[in-house]
């Protein structure tokens, strides 16, 4: 079969913004696409972070197979840190599977794809834009960001400069951007750096979609993600943290970027062609209503807390039904099985994702290959050798935008603290991603070593807890919350000594570079000579000619000091001055230091309390008649305490549930649901209500919607189909029991509830039966080895289900 499929990427676009924009005529290219095929929600996966989620869409697979676990890695020398490379990914790509059989790809500014893998096609990888420099298109393009290099010439002066962005181009954004003081506000700057990015993708992209053969071509923008971040908070109606004037400027930023973009994918659409098979899709929403948060955590990614669960998907194109309907259940790892399908090759059976059957004109499924990692040939692949060795030149460069959108800590001057850094938020990400895709055991490893090297780090007692409790090991979760608060004890008065230390250092710090700037023409800088010239010329010029420039680490702050100041004397008065200096990397540090000493001094009461809550209502913990009363204080206090009920409500809800609470675990879920009517969690508390007070049949409604929203959920999945035994469905009983045991294969309900249904009519499969029947009893009696008084419990679940049904 002959077929062109185009995958673009928005991260992080969201259907609350697009969707009225759709309807006010703003985004025809996008209603296009809508109209002429199908479109809903995907969701994410946990944490929200983009290189593992854009990784997870194009292997299929969850992070703990794919092996991207952050922003940052350790170089393979273990002597540094640098953004993340493909050399941590071990799986192949979407790319590579279709490379290796005879398909040929085109991928640009896939986060991440550097160094560029030689694919039968062309890379451009992430690294390609280096656009901060007012000579950026004469800039050497990057060692090993294009495959093949041959290409270089054509798309390298494509490379658009924020100093290229036009007065015309800056008022579509900021209609009143002359009345922005550019001494102390840098957002024009920043807006310029995001439009010449993704212009830059834009170029490429069409360019190459243009003159080049392809059937696949995938293209990343980042854009949608970073106009949110320095934007959304002035998004109408804007944040109560935002000032009103400033917000007044920025108000169309984040609308007419969406605009934008639908611009730009109309042109790739135009350019591509209408025969070609279009896929649109985000890998997280944005939060852009009263649901924004307030603060974000002073740990690295800590911005991720404004990523929204749920992210866009529209496909349209030959392939694709032409209804014009909805997509539902769909997650991230589901693109790459169906754009498999969708070029008649089957998925790997070790994908975690699933062909989006419904969506696709032809829903027949192919039989699927154990893993495409194991498959050769016929063509190669594509795949970089693992000993592959690539210059690093503009790492420093790439990190530091990483880190001025919150998403790494500041680089240290000793690097043995970066790489211990790098590594503790790489474990921590691949810990959490463990317990999403319920490796519950893997998890509590990676938990437990990150709490042994820094006890009082609350996010990592949290998700140990969680990891424990996933366990029915209630009483290592009490273990580990007492031996914290313990900890707690010693570091408090230790952290709040060195919160003092660091902000009176701070202010010394601000005051030292203030006189400087004060005596500027006393002690001028040598205005003839940048001290940074050196490196600029080095990368700058004939590509072929230049090389970059390794500078020592003291060498480096050096520059970076002098050339600070040479930004600071330029400070038309003091209250200028002041503002540049909250610049300074020293000072930036400080009080980025002090964000996370502020947090553990406030003795974290609050996580504390639920955390004991939790595992104390936890069903593998014993309950006496004491503990009943002292967790109904402790939500007491809890939810007095919460300023904001729609933020952490539903774990309230699920809490008053576990004590027989029904009425107040109904309430708070139902405005949770008035506050966010996609609150997928809401829904399934509202079903588990529903459900232990008798009320079938709207369990199964709420159970159905909330798997609508989010598939991956066993345990809902199990309630339709015990729901739907109990209505006299058996065969659509039957199917929704089998969909829990592909999600997770141990429930003993499930297989006890198949063993009924197929044993009979109108099933009558008694091979089936028996075999669910004994699976079940197997798992029983593992359940009573490892914990009596769970096993109470779960006997008794078992028992009213086969009673509700006449067994």
């Amino acid at each position: 079969m002959s077929r062109k499929v185009l995958l673009v990427g928005w991260d992080a676009a969201d259907w609350k913004i697009a969707r009225p924009m759709v309807e006010a005529g703003a985004m025809p290219n996008l209603a296009r696409l809508m109209k002429e095929g199908v479109s809903g929600n995907i969701a994410t996966l946990h944490p929200p972070l983009s290189p593992m989620l854009w990784t997870s869409i194009s292997t299929g697979k969850r992070p703990p197979k794919h092996g991207i676990m952050g922003f940052s890695e350790v170089t393979p020398d273990g002597k540094s840190v640098r953004p993340v490379t493909i050399q941590s990914r071990r799986t192949k790509a979407l790319w590579n599977i279709l490379s290796q059989n005879g398909k040929k790809s085109i991928v640009v500014g896939w986060w991440p794809s550097h160094p560029a893998e030689p694919i039968d096609g062309v890379v451009v990888s992430d690294w390609f834009r280096d656009v901060d420099k007012p000579d950026a298109h004469l800039r050497p393009v990057v060692p090993g960001s294009v495959h093949p290099p041959e290409l270089i010439p054509q798309i390298r002066d494509l490379r658009v400069s924020p100093y290229e962005i036009d007065g015309a181009m800056l008022r579509a954004f900021v209609p009143d951007f002359e009345k922005v003081d550019q001494e102390k506000d840098k957002s024009l700057h920043a807006l310029a750096k995001i439009l010449c990015e993704g212009l830059t993708i834009n170029a490429v992209a069409t360019e190459l979609l243009a003159t080049q053969e392809w059937d696949f071509a995938a293209v990343y923008f980042d854009a949608i993600d970073h106009f949110g971040h320095r934007f959304m908070a002035y998004h109408p109606p804007h944040t109560q943290r935002a000032d009103e004037k400033i917000a007044e400027l920025y108000r169309h930023v984040v609308a007419n970027g969406y605009a934008w973009h639908d611009a730009m994918l109309g042109e790739l659409i135009a350019t591509a062609g209408d025969d070609v098979t279009v896929i649109l899709m985000s890998d997280h929403g944005f939060h852009s209503d009263h649901l924004r948060p307030n603060y974000i955590p002073a740990e690295g990614a800590g911005p991720a807390v404004e990523h929204r669960h749920f992210g866009m998907l529209a496909m349209a194109g030959p392939g694709i039904k032409k209804t014009g309907g909805a997509v539902y259940g769909a997650i991230l790892t589901d693109i790459c099985p169906t754009i498999l399908r969708l070029f008649d090759l089957p998925a790997g059976a070790d994908m975690d994702g699933k062909v989006l059957a419904d969506s696709l004109a032809n829903p027949e499924l192919l039989p699927a290959v154990p893993s495409w990692d194991d498959v050769a040939g016929p063509n190669h692949d594509g795949r970089l050798a693992k000993d592959t060795v690539f210059d690093p030149g503009e790492a420093a460069d790439l990190h530091k935008r990483l880190q001025d959108l919150g998403y790494v800590d500041p680089l240290e001057d000793d690097m043995e603290k970066n790489i211990a850094s790098t590594l503790r938020e790489w474990k921590y990400n691949e810990g959490r991603a463990l317990l999403e895709a319920r490796e519950t055991g893997k998890a509590v490893e990676s938990f437990r070593s990150l709490v042994a090297d820094e006890p009082t780090e609350l996010r990592f007692i949290e998700h140990l807890v969680d990891a424990l409790l996933s366990q029915d090991d209630s009483d290592g979760a009490r273990e580990v919350i007492t031996n914290f608060v313990k900890s707690l004890e010693t570091a408090l008065p230790a952290a709040i000594e060195k919160l003092h230390s660091q902000s009176e250092e701070a202010k010394v710090k601000s005051e030292e570079l203030l006189e400087k700037w004060r005596k500027r023409d006393e002690n001028p800088l040598d205005t003839d000579t940048n001290p940074e010239d050196g490196v600029e010329a080095a990368n700058s010029g004939d590509a072929a000619a230049s090389e970059p420039v390794k500078l020592s680490p003291e060498k480096r702050k050096e520059l970076q000091s002098k050339a600070f100041l040479r930004t600071l004397y330029q400070a038309r008065n003091e209250d200028e001055a002041r503002h540049l200096i909250t610049d300074d990397p020293d000072i930036r540090k400080l009080y980025h230091d002090n964000r996370k000493l502020a947090e553990l001094a406030t003795g974290y009461a609050l996580p504390i309390a639920m955390l004991n809550v939790r595992t104390l209502l936890h069903p593998s913990s014993p309950r006496s008649d004491e503990d009943r009363a002292i967790a109904l204080e402790a939500l007491d206090q809890i939810e007095k305490a919460r300023e904001r009920a729609e933020r952490g409500s539903v774990d309230l809800a699920s809490h008053w549930l576990a004590l027989g609470e029904f009425e107040k675990a109904d309430s708070i879920c139902e405005k949770a649901l008035e506050i966010d009517s996609e609150n997928h969690r809401a829904l399934a508390v509202l079903a588990e209500s529903a459900w232990r007070q008798g009320h079938v049949a709207k369990a199964v409604e709420a159970a159905s919607e909330s798997v609508s929203l989010l598939w991956f959920q066993p345990s809902m999945h199990l309630l339709i189909g015990l729901g739907l035994e109990r209505l006299g469905e058996p065969e659509n009983a039957a199917r929704m029991l089998e969909s829990a045991l592909k999600l997770s294969p141990m429930l003993v309900r499930a297989h006890a509830a198949l063993g009924r249904l197929y044993a009979q009519p109108p099933l009558n499969q008694p091979v089936l039966a028996m075999r669910h029947k004994e699976r079940a009893e197997e798992l029983r009696a593992k359940i009573r080895e490892k914990n009596a008084a769970w096993t109470v419990e779960a006997e008794k679940a078992l028992a009213d289900e086969a009673a509700a049904v006449g067994e």
